[in-house]
């Protein structure tokens, strides 16, 4: 995959700037030069993608092409018109599944200020979306062994409170959040598993409630006898 050179790269920022700003008063940028060029590309590494079989393959494509998009991303972001943008919405779900949340959450705080839509093949909500793309991200981390950035998963529930979304899609990320707050604060951790499980009660977490509760009880008990 080659790099794109600065003078593309600030050529498209400056495109997406220009475009959005210049169409505050649509809803789509359907039809206009740049993001039309940009929509040809993102469908060709679409079939691309089609062609992989492996998800590994398919992460590792999605984070080489990103450099291709990202001066589009930042000129959109900038101008802040609110334009739907497939593009844009596209790399919600891409950056989600590339592991850039830098840019998810970017994203996905400009998408939903904004009531943007995701492209009709993904049938899902927005809200329900990102929560959910952060919190399959934050477990499959886990069942790896490797740390998920609490800071994301706490963001990400803030962000997405007053989204509507099906209860089983909420407990994943307060389960996850809970996860990651065992050796922070046990009590929290306890209270954000009830929580989940109150959601959602095959969300698997009855086991490690029981366990938490009665190593909190146990250290109680040494910090009273001490």
């Amino acid at each position: 995959m080659t790099r794109m050179s600065p003078a593309r790269a600030h050529f498209l920022n400056t495109l997406a700037q220009k475009e959005s700003a210049q169409n505050t008063n649509i809803k789509s940028l359907d039809g206009l030069t740049g993001y039309e060029l940009l929509k040809v590309q993102l469908n060709a590494h679409q079939r691309q993608l089609k062609q992989l079989q492996s998800v590994e393959r398919k992460i590792e494509f999605k984070q080489k092409i990103f450099a291709e998009y990202k001066p589009w991303i930042d000129g959109v972001l900038n101008a802040g018109t609110g334009v739907q943008d497939e593009v844009l919405m596209t790399w919600l779900v891409w950056s989600a599944d590339a592991g850039n949340f830098d840019y998810f959450f970017q994203i996905a705080e400009y998408a939903l200020f904004h009531e943007l839509a995701l492209p009709e093949r993904y049938e899902r909500t927005l809200g329900t979306t990102i929560a959910e793309e952060v919190a399959d991200a934050a477990k499959r981390a886990r069942d790896l062994g490797h740390i998920f950035d609490l800071a994301i998963l706490t963001k990400i529930n803030e962000l997405t409170e007053s989204e509507d979304m099906p209860d089983q899609v909420r407990a994943k990320l307060i389960r996850e959040i809970a996860e990651r707050e065992i050796e922070n604060d046990t009590t929290l951790a306890i209270s954000l598993f009830k929580r989940a499980f109150a959601l959602d009660e095959n969300i698997g977490v009855k086991t490690i409630i029981s366990k938490l509760e009665k190593q909190l009880e146990k250290s109680q008990a040494e910090s009273l006898n001490e």
